[in-house]
């Protein structure tokens, strides 16, 4: 399995996290927790860092919705054609969706975001001109990888 690293605060750490528990986790140089399954995530509160990539993802987990905390979402590397489902992620500011299937930009979700960066590259976008700058008029603030 693939490794899913998310910050967990440290007031967290004792109420949960995997190493307290004897579960399979470790901790990067930064602190971060790092556990080998979305479930494990979900079983944790106030995720903040989650990676997904290289999942073979085809769609987006529904399960998604439950952390509203994220700030940093990883889905690069999958065959995600298209984002339904990606819940309304108010605190997400990073969401990288880099090498996916992605052909159109999927505006009515990301405008709902307050993200600061975006990772588009490497996906099939018809027009990747009019992608840049729709994402640009929609997110002034964000920065878009294309």
């Amino acid at each position: 399995a693939l490794l899913q690293p998310y910050s967990l605060p440290s007031t967290m750490a004792d109420a949960g996290a995997p190493e307290a528990r004897g579960g399979d986790a470790a901790a990067d140089e930064e602190g971060a927790v790092i556990v080998r399954s979305l479930a494990e995530a979900l079983a944790l509160c106030r995720v903040t860092h989650l990676s997904l990539a290289g999942q073979r993802l085809s769609a987006v987990p529904p399960e998604l919705a439950k952390l509203q905390h994220l700030r940093h979402l990883d889905l690069s590397d999958n065959d995600l054609a298209s984002l339904a489902g990606l819940p309304d992620l108010r605190n997400l500011e990073y969401l990288d969706l880099s090498w996916n299937k992605l052909a159109l930009l999927p505006v009515e979700l990301i405008s709902q975001m307050s993200l600061k960066r975006v990772d588009l590259s490497g996906n099939e976008f018809v027009d990747r001109k009019t992608t840049r700058e729709t994402l640009s008029a929609l997110l002034p603030e964000c920065t878009a990888i294309m």
